[in-house]
């Protein structure tokens, strides 16, 4: 999720959050900040952290698996802020099929 410029992962695990923080920590060195709000909790990564966070998930290689209607959202809220993410490609999955 991106809310105020800021990638927000939600999870009601703390475990899995905890996780997915070492997993991105590890990949592009960027450590974030696990908080609860309202029993569930939240890893989330400040404005300039976030791009680099994004460019991470969506690099410039076709063959990455994304899902659009994240991607497009995620162009838009950039796109504010001018910094664009180019990631040609499409995602994939039962979801992505029944889209259409």
């Amino acid at each position: 999720m991106l809310t105020n410029n800021q990638v927000v992962f939600i999870s009601a695990s703390k475990e899995h959050i905890a996780w997915l923080q070492k997993k991105i920590e590890r990949i592009i060195n960027i450590k974030g900040h696990i908080c609860n709000v309202g029993g569930v909790y939240q890893l989330r990564y400040a404005k300039l952290e976030s791009v680099v966070v994004l460019k991470g998930m969506y690099p410039k290689n076709k063959n990455k698996i994304y899902l659009k209607r994240k991607y497009l959202k995620i162009q838009k809220s950039l796109g504010i802020m001018n910094i664009t993410l180019k990631c040609p490609g499409g995602e994939t999955g039962i979801h992505a099929s029944l889209r259409g």
